[in-house]
């Protein structure tokens, strides 16, 4: 299982390096630039296509994850498609949740400053990425994506 682990000096410094291990681990970038204050990464494997907007002190949207103002994080949305005229929540098959304006997703909420520690988790096999990142102390917050993800163990949501 390819594995990776750092510091990061802000939430962009953390999409850079995301990024590099992606394309390193076979998935393609079709798009990583500025948008606002944060980044924006949309990558491809086979038929996954997942789309993300790392946000660095920045109003960020409904949802999914965090929301509000000054916000520090990354939400990623799944889709079936790429287009560079499309918004990065906007690519075609992002599933919806109650309406149009709320797409389903993931959320990981981070600090301001310097990440302690990351840990990206990749499985060459079956598309599957994982994104751990050391929060403070010991509070730990993730985000995956992939094919197919299976629950092990007896727990609630998930």
């Amino acid at each position: 299982m390819p594995y990776a682990t750092g510091t990061a000096a802000d939430v962009n410094d953390l999409a850079t390096k995301f990024k590099d291990f992606l394309l390193a681990n076979g998935w393609t970038v079709n798009r990583f630039d500025t948008q606002g204050s944060g980044k924006r990464l949309e990558v491809t494997r086979g038929g996954v296509y997942v789309s993300m907007r790392w946000l660095q002190n920045e109003n960020g949207p409904t949802a999914p994850g965090p929301s509000g103002s000054n916000v520090y994080g990354v939400l990623a949305v799944p889709a079936t498609g790429y287009s560079g005229a499309a918004d990065w929540n906007t690519q075609a098959g992002i599933p919806l949740a109650q309406n149009a304006l709320t797409k389903l997703g993931v959320g990981m909420p981070l600090e301001a400053g310097a990440i302690s520690a990351y840990h990206f988790f990749a499985d060459a096999t079956t598309d599957r990425v994982w994104c751990v990142v050391r929060k403070t102390g010991n509070v730990y917050v993730y985000l995956g994506f992939g094919v197919t993800f299976t629950k092990y163990g007896a727990w609630t949501g998930g």
